[in-house]
This record gives C-alpha cells, sequence and structure tokens, in this order.
C-alpha cells in the first residue's frame, strides 16, 4: 500500500514538472515600452492573455507566428480581447533587440517583456519557444505547450466560449477618444494622423522610439471639441525604424505603431 502510495505521488510530482500549475502565476512589469502590465487584473476584466516565450532567433520563431495569426484573425470578431505578448526566454536580450525581431516577423500588435518576473518556469519545463494561454476569473491555463501550437486554436475558442464578458465596459463608458490612425505606414517626413472625439477634451501627443525613449512631443495640450481631428506631424528628424505615436486626453489615451523609412 505505501508502494502504490509512493508510486502514485511520484507519478502526481513528475505530471506537475513537465505541464506545469493549471492556474496562472500574477505579474505586474513594465513592457518594452514602459507600460505597466499586471496579469490577474487584465483577466480579472475579461481579457485572454497569450505568453511566448523566445530565444530572438529564426528557429523559435513558427509557433509564435502562428500563434498570433491565429489571435489575429479574431480582431474584428473580439476586438481588445486577446492580449498577446512575445517575452524574452531568460530576460537576458535588450527590449530593442527583441522588439526588432518581433518586427521583423510582422508581429505588429504583439508586446514585449523582458523581465525575469515573467518567468515560463512557472508553467513546467521551460521550452524554446513555450506558449501559455491564460483566461478568466479564476486565471485558468487553457494552453501550455513547448516546440508545439498543436491543439491552440481549440484552446483559443474555448477559453472565448467561457470567458464572453465585455472588456473594459466601465472604461469605454468615460473614454473621450477613438478610432486613432495614421497614414501612410511606411512614412517619410510627415505622418497624418486622425482620431475622433466623443467630447472635448485636452489632447496631447507624443511619439517614443523602439525602446521607449521620448523623441517627439507637443509641447503643450490643445483643447479641442467632439468630432474627428487630422494632425500633420513633422518626421524630418526622425531616423529610419519603428516608433510608437500616443494621444492622450484627460480619461484616455491610445497607441498606434508607425515605421519612419526615407
Amino acid at each position: 500500500m505505501k508502494k502504490l502510495l509512493l508510486v502514485s505521488i511520484l507519478t502526481a510530482m513528475a505530471f506537475l514538472h513537465c505541464f506545469g500549475q493549471t492556474t496562472a502565476t500574477d505579474f505586474t512589469v513594465n513592457d518594452c515600452y514602459g507600460d505597466s502590465y499586471s496579469l490577474f487584473s487584465k483577466l480579472d476584466q475579461g481579457k485572454i492573455v497569450l505568453l511566448a516565450w523566445v530565444m530572438p532567433c529564426a528557429t523559435c520563431i513558427v509557433d509564435p507566428l502562428n500563434a498570433y495569426a491565429y489571435t489575429e484573425s479574431f480582431n474584428d470578431s473580439h476586438p481588445n480581447k486577446i492580449d498577446y505578448f512575445i517575452v524574452d526566454d531568460y530576460a537576458n536580450t535588450q527590449c530593442g533587440s527583441l522588439v526588432s525581431w518581433v518586427e521583423q516577423y510582422q508581429m505588429l500588435n504583439a508586446g514585449t517583456i523582458v523581465n525575469s518576473a515573467v518567468s515560463m518556469s512557472d508553467y513546467g519545463v521551460d521550452g524554446m519557444p513555450k506558449i501559455v494561454l491564460l483566461s478568466g476569473a479564476n486565471h485558468q491555463v487553457y494552453f501550455n505547450e513547448n516546440s508545439s501550437t498543436e491543439g491552440f486554436e481549440a484552446a483559443l475558442d474555448l477559453a472565448l466560449e467561457e470567458n464572453q464578458a465585455v472588456v473594459g465596459v466601465e472604461e469605454i463608458k468615460t473614454e473621450s477618444l477613438s478610432q486613432l490612425e495614421s497614414f501612410p505606414n511606411p512614412a517619410a517626413n510627415s505622418l497624418q494622423v486622425s482620431y475622433s472625439l466623443d467630447q472635448a477634451a485636452e489632447v496631447k501627443m507624443d511619439i517614443t522610439n523602439a525602446v521607449g525613449a521620448e523623441v517627439l512631443s507637443s509641447e503643450a495640450t490643445e483643447k479641442l471639441g467632439k468630432g474627428t481631428h487630422t494632425k500633420t506631424v513633422d518626421l524630418t528628424d526622425l531616423t529610419n525604424g519603428s516608433y510608437f505615436l500616443r494621444i492622450t486626453t484627460n480619461d484616455s489615451s491610445e497607441i498606434l505603431r508607425f515605421i519612419v523609412s526615407k
């Protein structure tokens, strides 16, 4: 009997070691653009969170790219529902290098994190890549695989089905800013920016580079009325590369990525 009990315990320990826990481990970190992200807070709001740990290299891209393509297919039907993050495997890559790698493969809506607090070891054996899908107020793990996306589509479908709550309803009621767009992209010497205000608001604009350093900022906030607004941004002082434009009002903020190519 004791032998059987010991075998059962060892089997359970081996299972947990290989496949990790069934619930997520919380973290609050800054991403590569300097924005704070709290995992449990987002899950409690109804978000689905995908974490893909990689060592930025050509052999690591296939599964993260497959997962990214599938999550992107839900953008229209489930806007702002899924947060996708590329995470450096052991937090020993510079943010700029990880961002460049992500952009090289056109994963333009993926966030990037380099922080040891976001550890793949919490989810079993380390993998290269390792992909984990999290959702629900119980912080459930829906998918956890190394070097594979087999079964990922079914896992994401199930997460969406079981977590139908609308994301950010309270915020949407009060946010004044929406429909932020820019063109052309890539841009050379100027960028046309348009956005809508649901109510009069003070508006401020700034641009940061791929590593989060501010390279351009409006000198002061502008008081603008309700409606659609357009602005031409002078890019003559910016070198080739990827940038992030942020429009901020007193109650909301939106960010878009654009590329300068001269």
